[in-house]
């Protein structure tokens, strides 16, 4: 399987756009290699400002910037919260807003293993 920087690197030789693949999901990527190489690229384009329409930060999960999660706090309990951005994207460390702890706790960096996405 292709990593996201492999995929971008194929549409930079498709059709010379330079893409930083962070930027994008994998799917996204995808979609754009397979319009990248065709004569008329009105539909890559479209689609590529139809991405950068949010330019929030993506990891390799598809996790994006805002994009509610589950988080377990270290009393064992689990909180909603929600991504404030994403600090790593091949790790997926992640910066939280949890508004349910105490004003002390309530924005925090959390490793990859402590928060599942929600549905």
């Amino acid at each position: 399987m292709a990593t996201k920087k492999d995929t971008a690197a194929q549409i930079k030789a498709a059709n010379g756009t330079d893409l930083d693949p962070t930027q994008y999901t994998a799917a996204e990527l995808n979609t754009l290699l397979d319009l990248a190489g065709h004569e008329d690229q009105t539909a890559f384009t479209e689609a590529l400002a139809g991405y950068n329409a949010d330019t929030t930060t993506v990891n390799d999960n598809g996790l994006r910037d805002g994009q509610p999660v589950t988080y377990t706090h270290t009393d064992g309990k689990q909180y909603k919260a929600r991504v404030i951005r994403v600090n790593d994207p091949e790790t997926g460390d992640v910066a939280l807003q949890v508004d349910d702890l105490g004003a002390e706790a309530r924005q925090m960096t959390v490793l990859s293993d402590k928060y599942t996405v929600e549905d």
